[in-house]
């Protein structure tokens, strides 16, 4: 502050020019014709600038020093930090030129000058006891900037030299107050402003203080070019606010004088004006509601189709050019039902077009139409007849809306309420079904077992065997059309597993089918099940053979050659597939087409619901396509089916591509098949089953294989018996998953952790891939699936009781 006090008479001298200047402004506006004066408003915002600007100005000026006193206070306190750590308190007056710490400091203050253009000098005092503050620490400082220490001035301060300038800010610095001399000080080195910190020994106390100085001059230089600066920004304002004010009052004179001559002129006018508002004012009426109804055809997101009686189009709006892909100069003036309606509707749209020419009142209904480009779309129109004064039809107006998605959504919906609907009937009996099908596999394997030298009763019990596996696939055909199960999927090459599926689909194909196989090298890998493509192949290609050979037994002519062809690309996602596969940059399509009998518009709605089939009884069950397309939804993927009468069809099947950076899907344990040699010790087994027929012949399975077993027929029975035995558990406990009053699930959930059986073995008829991981993570050491035989069940038992023995057996 004190740098700037001595400045403040050139804000003085601004005050005094700017009201001269705006005092000539207000004389000659005086003089002016029209007269004109500077308005009140403009007056009191000029008394309320100049003091705010001397206060702007006084700011601006005071910025430099406390930026400086900011920069130096936070650099004094480190330099002091560092000479403190130095040993500055250790240095004596009568031995410090000799002591090297003092000569490392004298070294350390010129390299911080050097490396700080900011700070002048940098030193120590030390005050004696006597009171008397004398320099201690002053190193050679180059003020000339020549590159040598000539001088008096330049030369390094003897440790001792008194200091008479000292003044009361450097004397608190010795009572441990950090300080800032906005007062310049003048000694035989020049004119300063100065920042004082102090030092402390080991014990805490003020041993010296270290002071940094800045240039006056040049501080008292800056604080000027800052003021100078802030007056020139204030002048601006002062000249912007003297135009505009200068520049209102000229022109409110010569609005004043206008108005007055335009009066008289008004008076004379007013007659006529009043006669024609009416009419201006019905003008535009009429105007505002012809612009309302024509932004309301040509923004509202319907399209609006005016036609005349005899189905003539007469108005064609830009949202109709958008969904049908017509310009309104191709369809003006056309037919209305023969443009954009395709044949196969033609009868129903003309008895909607009859009803309104006759009942004259509006008509809802959906149909097909036709695109520009080929397309079928499903649109919803809304037809409202327009009545003239005299009761004739003067037109139609029709808003149409593109519910093609809408309709594809709401038939997609039907069939997974469908599917689920038969997920509830097919899980409700599966369960059961597993379990018949379970003791006959176990009770084949046992007469196997027994009569295994007798070939010919194995022969004859072999198609029993295969009409069971047969009807357990059934039965899983059934659960995959009503439940969407987690497929074990893996990174793998659709082209490979499409040639997998073809070697055995070759096998059942007629000689006279011609297979045409076309697969495109260089496919990237997808997330995908072997099975679930193999199924979707034998699925769609034994559909394609019933078809063809259906057409070959009616065929005559010998021109025609039945055929199947299969191929693989990649291609751009189907507009109809699910979001995650329209977002994807492309996808793999599979296209299994044949040349048979064909499907109509009606096949091809229901051709995915399960068990419809036009086949006679007996010869399907309807649920090829079902499954199909269940397992095409479980993969993320779509199917699109394409057919006429007598042209064959064709099945896309489109598949989300795994790019860079996807990782496979981590593929699910699944009980196998395999058969193990059994286990040489036997095993002391609780079996847990609700049905009599299974539970016995397990029971007798394991007893026969040389196993102690106990049963309970219920999930509370089985905890009761694992905790009366608790003493001395046991060694594997073969449960069932749906069981009454506790199930499996909650039957492991209540022994977890408790060491009442030393391995856990499912066996389950109804088992979905995420219920198998929760129960593994519940303790289970192997989940396997119904129907289960005999060779697989005792593989299973002597696996899991293997990995934990028992001291002693089972008893």
């Amino acid at each position: 502050m004190a740098l700037t006090r001595m400045q403040s008479g050139d804000y003085l001298l601004f005050t005094l020019v700017a009201l001269a200047i705006f005092g000539g402004v207000a004389l000659w506006l005086a003089g002016k014709q029209p007269r004109a004066r500077l308005p009140r408003a403009f007056w009191l915002m000029l008394l309320a600038l100049l003091p705010v600007g001397f206060f702007y100005v006084e700011a601006s000026g005071r910025r430099p020093q406390q930026r400086l006193m900011a920069l130096l206070e936070g650099i004094a306190p480190t330099y002091a930090d560092e000479l403190s750590r130095m040993g500055h308190a250790d240095l004596r007056l009568d031995g410090a030129l000799d002591d090297p710490r003092y000569l490392a400091m004298i070294e350390t203050l010129k390299r911080w000058v050097m490396l700080n253009p900011l700070v002048s000098d940098i030193y120590t005092f030390r005050r004696l006891a006597n009171g008397d503050i004398v320099i201690m620490v002053d190193a050679e400082t180059d003020y000339d900037g020549d590159g040598v220490f000539v001088g008096e001035r330049e030369l390094r301060t003897r440790p001792g030299e008194p200091y008479p300038q000292a003044g009361p800010e450097l004397r608190r610095a010795f009572e441990g107050e950090r300080t800032f001399l906005t007062h310049p000080v003048t000694d035989r080195w020049g004119t300063w402003v100065s920042a004082h910190v102090p030092m402390l020994d080991r014990q805490g106390r003020v041993e010296a203080v270290l002071g940094l100085d800045y240039h006056a001059k040049s501080c008292q230089a800056e604080n000027a070019e800052r003021r100078l600066v802030a007056l020139g920004y204030l002048g601006v304002v002062l000249i912007i606010l003297l135009g505009s004010g200068t520049a209102i009052a000229v022109y409110r004179a010569e609005l004043v004088a206008r108005i007055g001559a335009e009066g008289k002129l008004r008076a004379s006018l007013a007659e006529v004006e009043r006669e024609n508002a009416e009419r201006r004012a019905a003008e535009q009426a009429r105007r505002a509601a012809d612009a309302r109804l024509e932004l309301h055809m040509q923004q509202t997101p319907l399209a609006y189709v005016e036609w005349s009686p005899d189905m003539r189009i007469m108005r064609w709006n830009p949202a109709a050019e958008r969904i049908f892909g017509f310009t309104s100069a191709e369809v003006l003036g056309q037919s209305f039902v023969g443009f954009i309606v395709p044949a196969p509707a033609r009868p129903e749209v003309e008895a909607v077009c009859a009803r309104l020419a006759t009942s004259r009142v509006p008509v809802h209904h959906s149909n097909e139409n036709c695109t520009k480009d080929g397309r079928v779309i499903v649109c919803e129109w809304h037809n409202t007849p327009l009545i003239g004064a005299d009761g004739t039809l003067l037109a139609v107006a029709s808003h149409a809306q593109d519910i093609t998605e809408r309709v594809r959504i709401e038939q997609h919906l039907r069939q997974a309420q469908k599917l689920e609907s038969m997920g509830q009937l097919a899980g409700g009996v599966a369960h059961e079904f597993n379990n018949l099908l379970t003791p006959m596999l176990m009770q084949m394997g046992q007469i196997q077992a027994t009569y295994e030298h007798d070939s010919r009763l194995l022969e004859l019990l072999r198609p029993v065997e295969e009409s069971i596996m047969q009807a357990a696939q059934l039965n899983q055909r059934i659960l995959a059309v009503g439940r969407r199960q987690s497929e074990n999927r893996t990174l793998g090459d659709l082209n490979q597993m499409v040639a997998t599926a073809l070697d055995l689909l070759r096998h059942t194909l007629d000689r006279r089918i011609e297979l045409a196989v076309d697969l495109s090298p260089g496919l990237p890998p997808a997330l995908l099940s072997r099975g679930a493509v193999v199924q979707v192949m034998m699925n769609l290609a034994l559909n394609a053979r019933d078809s063809l050979l259906a057409r070959l037994a009616e065929e005559r002519s010998s021109a025609w050659t039945p055929q199947i062809t299969v191929t693989t690309r990649l291609s751009a996602p189907p507009s109809g597939g699910p979001p995650g596969l329209r977002a994807a940059p492309a996808c793999l399509r599979l296209e299994i087409s044949d040349n048979g009998q064909g499907m109509g518009v009606e096949l091809q709605r229901r051709a995915f619901e399960p068990f419809f089939t036009t086949k006679p009884p007996g010869q399907g069950t309807g649920l090829g396509l079902a499954v199909v397309w269940s397992v095409v939804e479980g993969l993320g993927g779509h199917i699109d089916l394409l057919s006429n009468p007598g042209e064959g069809a064709r099945f896309s099947i489109f598949l989300p591509a795994a790019w860079p950076g996807e990782a496979p899907a981590a593929a699910a344990e699944e009980p196998g098949r395999t058969r193990s040699p059994r286990a040489a010790r036997a095993l002391r087994i609780l079996l847990v089953e609700d049905n009599a027929l299974v539970r016995e012949t397990v029971a007798d399975v394991l007893r026969l294989d040389g196993h102690a077993v106990d049963v309970a027929s219920d999930g509370e029975a089985g905890l009761g018996l694992l905790q009366a035995t608790e003493a001395r558990p046991y060694d594997l406990l073969v449960t069932d998953v749906n069981l009454p009053r506790l199930s499996g699930r909650e039957l492991l959930q209540r022994i977890r952790g408790r060491g009442l059986a030393r391995g856990v073995l499912v066996v389950s008829g109804l088992l979905d891939p995420r219920l198998g991981a929760e129960l593994r993570e519940l303790g289970a050491d192997r989940v396997v699936s119904k129907p289960i035989g005999m060779e697989d069940l005792l593989s299973a038992v002597n696996a899991v009781g293997s990995r934990s023995p028992i001291p002693g057996g089972a008893s």
